[in-house]
């Protein structure tokens, strides 16, 4: 019997009335893992406490905007043109974000938090750049959750397995795929 790893049954669940989604929360895990690990890197390199705190009240929002925009612009057709709801663009409940809107809109943001603070870009993004890795890391684990953005087919031990709804167009017949869970178009990598 071939092994693999199997998918979480659910990406949902209520606190109460409040909806608890897991692809919000790995999201939310990965800005405070991002922001703690530039922080302490930043302050490590000699800089002053707090600093990351008040680019991140910058970049964070912008970056989520960013990242909305992203898939908005790359999936045109879906979200404008005759059938289509215009309120789409805004419900992220769907989960889809795009790493790269996020990355320009978030650096113009940090960019711009740093002049109004009279702060150095450089060390601020020195020591952003692993925090970033570690946030997306811990953040893509939430398209694990919905199923969504996995690789090709696999039947290696760590392939994960995929519901028949969240299988791409195509890949009906396959069970298990690549645990790539990345950040690009809806579909497979």
């Amino acid at each position: 019997m071939p092994a693999f790893l199997p998918s979480p049954s659910r990406a949902l669940w209520h606190l109460g009335p409040l909806p608890l989604r897991a692809y919000a929360l790995c999201m939310l895990g990965g800005i405070v893992l991002g922001v703690w690990v530039a922080s302490r890197r930043y302050v490590r390199a000699g800089g002053q406490p707090g600093v990351i705190l008040d680019v991140a009240a910058w970049a964070i929002p912008c970056s989520l905007i960013g990242a909305r925009l992203y898939i908005v612009i790359t999936n045109y057709g879906r979200y404008f043109g005759s059938g289509h709801d215009l309120l789409g663009i805004v419900q992220v409940s769907d989960g889809n974000l795009g790493f790269p809107g996020a990355l320009a809109a978030g650096s113009a943001a940090a960019w711009f938090a740093c002049r109004r603070a009279g702060v150095r870009l450089a060390p601020v993004a020195g020591a952003a750049a692993p925090g970033l890795a570690f946030g997306l890391a811990l953040g893509c684990w939430g398209n694990w959750f919905t199923q969504q953005l996995y690789g090709r087919p696999s039947s290696l031990p760590w392939a994960v397995e995929i519901a028949p709804a969240h299988r791409v167009a195509g890949y009906e017949n396959y069970a298990t795929f690549q645990p790539a869970f990345c950040t690009s178009a809806p579909g497979t990598c």
